[in-house]
């Protein structure tokens, strides 16, 4: 192996390259962090549905309810200013959590398939070393 790291030829290296190096048997790491990021991917898409939704559909009673105090001291004026604004902002909030839900639970979904194509390259490569006769 020494001999094979040391010369600069290319036929000493590839003949380094194929000799015959036992690996370990697969792991079941990979297919748990594999189950874990399918379920954070589904964890995380429900979680972020739920927040938009309710961040889009409770913007009206939420600015009526932040702009009460105001209404009360009299300035109804300045109530009726920030309402809009405030609607719109929990609105766009809604669809900006939406957004970002639906990006990061499908960024976590194709983490778990290539862990899942990893673990399928592991076991194959295991099986192929596994059935190839040591080579001398």
């Amino acid at each position: 192996m020494v001999q094979c790291l040391t010369t600069q030829h290319t036929l000493a290296f590839a003949n380094c390259a194929m000799s015959h190096s036992p690996l370990p048997p697969p792991s079941r790491s990979l297919t748990i962090l594999k189950v874990i990021f399918y379920l954070l991917a589904g964890l995380v898409l429900l979680l972020g549905l739920v927040a938009g939704i309710s961040l889009m559909s409770g913007a009206g009673r939420a600015v009526e309810n932040a702009t009460l105090p105001l209404q009360m001291l009299g300035g109804e004026v300045i109530a009726n200013l920030v309402a809009p604004m405030l609607s719109g902002f929990l609105t766009n909030l809604g669809i900006a959590v939406l957004v970002f839900s639906v990006l990061l639970s499908a960024l976590l979904y194709g983490i778990g398939r290539l862990l899942g194509h990893i673990a399928n390259l592991e076991a194959r490569l295991a099986r192929l070393e596994a059935g190839s006769p040591a080579e001398g």
